[in-house]
């Protein structure tokens, strides 16, 4: 079985070439099947959403889950987004 990741590649598209930059795999080789997303939250974070696990990680740059989410059996999301002033005025 395949195993999700969060992957960041470099694109070089006069060579024709990629380069995988950073990786994440996926907690116990877990398959995300729909949707999900990755974002970087500032120059050393990463924000990771396993949709249809209902999960959300934000990562440090040793590749380390400082920040989790779990929801409930049967729950997903869709995307997701940082915001730096979420909820402030």
């Amino acid at each position: 079985m395949a195993c999700s990741e969060i992957t960041e590649v470099q694109v070089d598209l006069d060579n024709r070439t990629m380069k995988k930059l950073y990786s994440i795999p996926s907690e116990e080789c877990s398959m995300v099947l729909f949707l999900g997303n990755a974002q970087r939250v500032t120059d050393n974070q990463t924000l990771a959403v396993w949709s249809d696990r209902g999960q959300m990680d934000i990562f440090d740059e040793e590749q380390q889950s400082v920040w989790k989410l779990n929801m409930g059996i049967g729950t997903a999301f869709g995307y997701g987004m940082w915001s730096e002033n979420f909820g402030m005025r």
